[in-house]
């Protein structure tokens, strides 16, 4: 066997559903790259209150062999970095291969902005893609 070569990204994204059939083959359902928060009430917020936006996100890694590693990161509008909650261990045999991984995580949300998530493989950054949050505060008249 060659030693290992590393695989490159094929596809990382956000969506809202993914579907794995019995032969194994994955549907992404909704691939989205935003997510808009609504606050209604008579007097909502001015500004978005912290919260955590539940986030599905898929990496596609291929055209390597080997054992490798891989987690993704998310850099907050004002730069701070959420490190990946854990990091997925996988083999690739063949250099056709394709590695999927599925992660349902919530992102810590400050305020509204592009959430950047960046896509990482054996401790290097290898893509990276944006995820808006909007605030959208919809005021309801007083009651009487």
């Amino acid at each position: 066997m060659v030693g290992p070569i590393e695989p490159h990204l094929q596809y990382g994204f956000v969506c809202s559903t993914v579907l794995q059939e019995k032969d194994g083959v994955f549907s992404f359902v909704r691939v989205v790259n935003q997510a808009e928060i609504t606050i209604s009430g008579t007097e909502p917020p001015e500004t978005l209150p912290p919260g955590l936006v539940p986030v599905t996100i898929v990496m596609g890694w291929g055209g390597g062999l080997g054992t490798h590693e891989a987690a993704f990161n998310i850099i907050c509008p004002g730069g701070e970095t959420q490190l990946s909650p854990q990091t997925w261990s996988f083999n690739l045999e063949a250099i056709h291969k394709t590695h999927v991984i599925v992660a349902q995580v919530p992102i810590k949300v400050t305020r509204p902005g592009v959430y950047w998530i960046e896509f990482v493989l054996n401790g290097g950054i290898k893509g990276r893609t944006p995820y808006q949050i909007l605030y959208r505060r919809q005021q309801l008249r007083k009651p009487g």
